[in-house]
């Protein structure tokens, strides 16, 4: 075993393992469901190394799209955001 698979069975280890089953099985299914399941392995590299040029702090959403910042249809029926 690899020591990145190690990783996510170490990070996993406590969740509930027929839940934790569905998360490996739709992990397996493709390359997004994958690295979506296994950010942390990203973060945690990124904390350890000064790759990055410095940069002020900001928020970095992971799931930008207009229904996360409340939209809305108006009166019109235009969708409108909040």
């Amino acid at each position: 075993m690899d020591a990145v698979s190690r990783r996510i069975i170490e990070f996993n280890k406590d969740r509930i393992p027929g839940l934790l089953r569905l998360k490996y099985e739709a992990m397996a299914e493709n390359l997004f469901r994958f690295y979506r399941g296994t950010n942390h392995v990203f973060y945690e590299d990124l904390a350890n190394t000064d790759a990055l040029p410095f940069s002020p702090a900001s928020w970095i959403p992971g799931d930008l799209h207009l229904e996360n910042s409340g939209t809305y249809k108006s009166d019109n029926r235009l969708v409108a955001t909040g």
